[in-house]
């Protein structure tokens, strides 16, 4: 029981530290904070699905490892409470074509994002 915590807490470290490093690169690159919660959002829900699918066809992922990586590691990487604080402070700033580009966009790209991972397992696993 207390492994399922330690595997959780580990990832989610890395996954923070991961979250705030990819972020930082993106907004340096291409400019507001938004973009960086909204590229992490996609990579994450990319990755995810990789994870998920590949292991649903070749059952290579254990329990600890779907704790470590999906829950721990991609849990704290993904960033929806961030999504949602910088979508309402747009909101609130009156910017509703950015809130609504971010809202959809975050949306529909993290679901794209899951349907390319489903793909690639699928390639990768076929």
């Amino acid at each position: 029981m207390m492994l399922a915590w330690i595997l959780v807490a580990t990832g989610g470290a890395v996954g923070a530290v991961l979250r705030y490093g990819v972020g930082r690169i993106v907004v340096y690159f291409g400019g507001d904070t938004p973009i960086g919660t909204f590229s992490v959002n996609f990579i994450g829900s990319y990755l995810l699905a990789i994870l998920i699918f590949s292991s649903d066809r070749s059952g290579w992922m254990t329990e600890n490892w779907r704790l470590l990586l999906a829950v721990g590691m991609l849990g704290a990487f993904t960033t929806m409470s961030t999504f949602s604080f910088e979508s309402m402070k747009l909101l609130e700033d009156r910017e509703i074509f950015f809130f609504l580009l971010n809202v959809i966009g975050t949306i529909v790209l993290v679901l794209l994002a899951i349907l390319l991972g489903k793909g690639t397992s699928t390639f990768l696993f076929h």
